[in-house]
């Protein structure tokens, strides 16, 4: 890539450091594992639920392809049946990883999946330390940076999910440093495997590629072409080969998930909401502090770095949650629940390098106030307001971490003691040639260990694609009826509220008896009412 345009003579290389980094990496790494133990020690449903379940259906879904990857070397969803139903085909590698290592280890991949979730959210923050030193050249505020995003909630309630969202961040966050050590090979590979473990983060390599196009050439730089090239084509080829694995799978281009889950939203509506629930719901921002701080560190950066880089960081972010407004429903309250929340983690720590970066240069205010009519100084107003915006920015964390803890523990609470249990229901008593059907595909599938049928169609592209039977599957329970009959599936499990009108039909009732049931009496996974799933058989 070319030579990124330098104006300030002392960052044309990296700053010399004179304390190790590696310590202050061990720092970041201490409040990462502190921070999940917190969140994984949390009894607060009175289980170990925190421990050994996922917050999210979703986690149990990349598990079960990264099992039969493990198995049989291809993406299955039924064994024997390729399906593209997983949306970050990295984390399901991974997964697969994880399984290979229960095989012969016996450790749970449920423990492998979280212990790689903490690794990658503490590289993450290491990353944004490293940029916010590139930018400072001092380790306070590096430190500041990365002790943000080390502390921020949702990220410490993302290391132990078993969400692939860290791994996201932290890719792009290393690709953004390899940019700046003008290493464009390494930083197309970082590009290239974030955008198979979240779509979304094409647009850094969008922008870095547009970054490359604008950058002046030196004399002394490889040919344009030459770095363009090598940012992009590592995107390129990946990309390619999950499209490709699409079509060969589905006859269509993406992963089943964009045509299950996306959403033509109302983008002012879902960027409002981003903005008002969750960015200025973050501690950073109380009462505008950290606000305050970004916009200080904006105009330093752009002040200090007057080529393109400053402009990429700053920019990121912001298109990423636009992208995510675009393409996703935030409802109303969004903002409580990790259900939506975990779309906006990859891009939320890149905020916190303006923040760090505006401490700075309050802390290093050269003018402190002094009164008009005395030539002593009075007060060191930006130190002292440094400090003030700090305090403020902090005062929140305590309560905030709690609230996240206790509904990460309630979260892994509701699917094990609703899904899981159906689950290990399905697998001690049906026959093994059984098949269900059901409506939400993760644990069920997992656990069950049966053929399973998943009527939403995110793993299931004969249903995904024939629009109308998925809608008639829902409402008419004569379709329902021959659909199952056809796949030899007499078992049913799902939420009765996305079937109100079919199950409470009196043709319904004629056919399918309720066997069993689970419900979660505290659910805090998302607003809608899933916290019912009833088992019934079909008799036809």
């Amino acid at each position: 890539m070319p030579t990124i345009p330098q104006n300030h003579k002392t960052i044309q290389t990296l700053p010399t450091r004179i304390i190790p980094h590696h310590i202050f990496w061990l720092i970041l790494l201490t409040v990462h594992i502190i921070l999940a133990l917190f969140f994984l020690l949390d009894r607060s449903p009175g289980t170990d639920a925190a421990f050994s379940g996922f917050p999210l259906d979703d986690a149990w879904i990349h598990l079960v392809y990264a099992q039969n990857l493990a198995h049989s070397g291809l993406p299955y969803y039924n064994q024997g049946i390729a399906e593209a139903g997983f949306t970050s085909p990295l984390w399901m590698i991974f997964g697969a990883l994880a399984h290979l290592v229960f095989f012969t280890t016996g450790i749970s991949p449920v423990v492998i999946m979280k212990v790689l979730g903490i690794l990658l959210a503490w590289l993450t923050s290491v990353a944004i330390f490293e940029i916010c030193f590139y930018f400072a050249r001092r380790t306070l505020p590096a430190l500041l940076g990365g002790l943000y995003t080390a502390t921020l909630p949702l990220f410490a309630f993302s290391q132990v999910s078993g969400m692939e969202v860290c791994l996201a961040a932290g890719l792009s966050g290393w690709a953004i440093i390899q940019l700046l050590k003008n290493r464009s090979l390494a930083s197309g590979i970082l590009l290239g495997l974030g955008a198979i473990t979240r779509p979304e983060n094409t647009i850094l390599t969008l922008l870095v590629v547009i970054l490359a196009l604008l950058s002046k050439r030196n004399k002394s730089d490889p040919p344009k072409s030459d770095s363009i090239m090598k940012l992009l084509l590592p995107t390129i080829i990946l990309l390619s080969f999950w499209s490709s694995t699409c079509l060969l799978i589905t006859g269509h281009p993406l992963p089943n998930t964009y045509y299950a889950k996306f959403t033509d939203s109302y983008f002012w509506g879902g960027f409002g909401r981003i903005m008002s629930e969750v960015i200025f719901k973050m501690p950073a921002m109380f009462l505008f502090s950290g606000a305050l701080l970004y916009f200080l560190g904006v105009g330093q950066m752009l002040k200090i770095q007057k080529g393109k880089m400053a402009l990429l960081i700053i920019i990121y972010p912001w298109l990423f949650l636009c992208g995510i407004a675009f393409s996703r429903n935030m409802p109303p309250q969004s903002g409580l629940y990790y259900y939506w929340l975990r779309y906006l983690v990859p891009a939320i720590p890149f905020i916190f390098i303006p923040l760090a970066l505006g401490f700075e240069l309050l802390w290093n205010s050269a003018k402190p106030l002094t009164h008009p009519k005395s030539k002593t100084n009075i007060l060191r107003a930006p130190k002292l307001l440094a400090i003030l915006l700090i305090l403020l920015s902090w005062i929140r964390l305590p309560s905030q971490l709690q609230f996240r803890s206790n509904q990460y523990a309630w979260n892994c609470q509701n699917i094990n003691e609703v899904q899981v249990e159906l689950g290990r229901w399905v697998n001690e008593h049906t026959p093994p040639d059984a098949v269900i059907a059901v409506n939400d595909s993760g644990a069920l599938r997992y656990f069950g260990k049966r053929k399973t049928i998943d009527l939403i169609g995110l793993n299931n592209q004969n249903i995904l694609f024939n629009r109308e039977l998925a809608v008639d599957i829902y409402r008419s329970p004569s379709t329902l009826t021959k659909f199952l009959k056809n796949q030899n599936a007499h078992y049913l499990i799902i939420f009765p509220t996305w079937f109100a009108p079919l199950v409470q039909s009196e043709e319904f009732k004629k056919y399918f008896k309720m066997i069993t049931y689970r419900k979660s009496e505290n659910y805090t996974i998302c607003a809608a009412p899933q916290d019912l799933m009833v088992v019934y058989y079909g008799e036809y």
